[in-house]
């Protein structure tokens, strides 16, 4: 599957997931410069420039992780990793860390 005809969602699973967060600067740079050069419409691209496939990159995902404590884990569990390592920075959910949160 190359991304090519694929149809972007317009909407949420649900209100709930509808939300607005205010990202770090510096989160914000890098999200702008991967923009900037990806020479397309996606922040992460394919290496062809389309959308992701989710199995292509459930595999590279596998192979990064591969022989790490991350071995085996879902690509969903990444969302409550994130979640409970910004909690040890006490950055509670529903607030943005800063550069301080994530620095140290």
């Amino acid at each position: 599957m190359s991304g090519e005809g694929l149809i972007v969602q317009s909407h949420t699973k649900s209100k709930a997931s509808m939300r607005t967060i205010t990202p770090p600067a510096w989160v914000m740079e890098l999200l702008v410069k991967r923009h900037t050069d990806s020479h397309g419409p996606w922040v992460f691209p394919s290496t062809a420039g389309t959308l992701r496939d989710p199995d292509n990159t459930r595999k590279q995902l596998r192979q990064t992780v591969a022989g790490t404590e991350l071995q085996g884990l879902h690509p969903h569990a990444f969302c409550h990793l994130v979640a409970t390592r910004l909690d040890a920075v006490a950055c509670p959910r529903g607030r943005s860390p800063t550069t301080s949160d994530t620095s140290g």
